[in-house]
C-alpha cells in the first residue's frame, strides 16, 4: 500500500512545473498496471548548497495515496526532529537547563502501588458489578411476583410483612456479593496468569488486604442491595423497573468516584456518607493506609 519510488535528483531551477506534475500524475496512475506505486519521495535541493526538500508525490483522490502519505510523514517526522536536535546541539551546545528536568523515583514497594492502582478504581467496579447482580434478583423479587400475581398470594400468608420484606432483602444481597465475589475472583484469576492491564503497577496483593476491603465495603453492598429493594419494590412492572433502575446506578457511581479522587481522604464526614465511605476505606484499606481505629 506504502510502497515508493525514488526520483532521480534534479534542481527546482529550469524545470516547468506543469511537466514535473503530469510525468508524476502519469507515474502514479495506471489502473491497469498493478505494480503503480502509491506515493513518489523526492529529495530535491532548492539550490546549490542549500538544504534538500523532501516532496511526497501522491493522489489524494485515492484511498492507496492518503494512507501512503500518512506512513510516509510518520516515518519521516522522527527523523526530522532527530536531526533538528542533532543539529541544534551543534550550533549551541548542551541544554543548561536540562539537568532540572526532574527524575521520579517511587520508593513504593510493589503490593503497596498496585493495591493504590486498585484501590482508585476498584470501587467503581464494584458497586457497577453489585448493582447489575443485585438488579436482576431486585426485579425478580418484586416487579416479577407482580406481573406473575403471586405477590398477592404471598402477603395472604400469616407471615409479618417486615418478614417477606426482609426476607427478599437477604435475596437481593445474596445475589450481590455473589455477583461481587465471582467477578472479583475472575479478577485475581487473570490477573494471576499474567492479563495484566498496562496502567496497574505489577506486584500482588497480601490476602489480609484483600480480606480487609472486602470486609470494609460490606456496608456499602448492604447499602446498594437496600437501595435496589426500596426503588424495586415501586415497579409493577420489569420494564418500569428497570427505567427506576437506571437513575439509581448514575447516583450510586458518583460517591463511588470519589475513591479516584487523590485530594480525597477518609474522615468522619466521609466515612459517614453512604457509599464513599466503604469505598473510601477499600481504597485505604487495599494500599495499606487505612487507619486501625476510628477516622480522624
Amino acid at each position: 500500500l506504502a510502497a515508493a519510488v525514488a526520483r532521480p535528483v534534479e534542481p527546482r531551477e529550469g524545470v516547468d512545473e506543469d511537466e514535473r506534475r503530469a510525468r508524476m500524475r502519469e507515474l502514479l496512475e495506471g489502473p491497469e498496471n498493478e505494480d503503480s506505486p502509491a506515493i513518489v519521495v523526492r529529495a530535491v535541493p532548492e539550490a546549490e548548497g542549500t538544504r534538500t526538500v523532501v516532496e511526497l508525490w501522491h493522489d489524494g483522490s485515492k484511498d492507496a495515496g492518503i494512507e501512503a502519505l500518512r506512513r510516509a510523514r510518520a516515518a519521516l517526522d522522527p527523523l526530522r526532529l532527530e536531526l533538528a536536535s542533532i543539529r541544534l546541539l551543534e550550533l549551541v551546545g548542551e541544554d543548561p537547563g536540562a539537568g532540572l528536568e526532574p527524575v521520579q523515583v517511587d520508593v513504593a514497594s510493589a503490593e503497596d502501588a498496585r493495591g493504590a492502582g486498585l484501590g482508585r478504581l476498584l470501587p467503581l467496579f464494584v458497586v457497577l458489578v453489585v448493582l447489575a447482580g443485585g438488579s436482576v434478583a431486585a426485579l425478580a423479587a418484586f416487579a416479577g411476583e407482580r406481573e406473575n400475581g403471586t405477590l398477592e398470594t404471598l402477603l395472604v400468608q400469616p407471615v409479618p410483612a417486615s418478614s417477606l420484606v426482609r426476607g427478599k432483602l437477604v435475596a437481593i444481597l445474596v445475589a450481590a456479593l455473589a455477583s461481587a465475589v465471582a467477578k472479583a475472583a475472575a479478577l485475581a484469576l487473570s490477573s494471576s496468569v499474567g492479563a495484566a492491564v498496562e496502567w496497574l503497577p505489577a506486584g500482588s496483593i497480601p490476602v489480609g488486604r484483600a480480606a480487609l476491603a472486602a470486609l470494609v465495603f460490606l456496608p456499602g453492598i448492604v447499602q446498594l442491595a437496600a437501595a435496589l429493594s426500596y426503588v424495586a419494590s415501586g415497579a409493577r412492572t420489569f420494564k418500569e423497573g428497570q427505567v427506576a433502575l437506571l437513575p439509581l446506578n448514575l447516583v450510586a457511581l458518583l460517591p463511588a468516584a470519589l475513591a479516584m479522587a487523590p485530594d480525597v481522604e477518609l474522615d468522619s464526614l466521609f466515612a459517614a456518607l453512604p457509599i464513599a465511605g466503604p469505598a473510601l476505606a477499600l481504597r485505604e484499606a487495599l494500599s495499606g493506609t487505612l487507619p486501625p481505629g476510628p477516622a480522624p
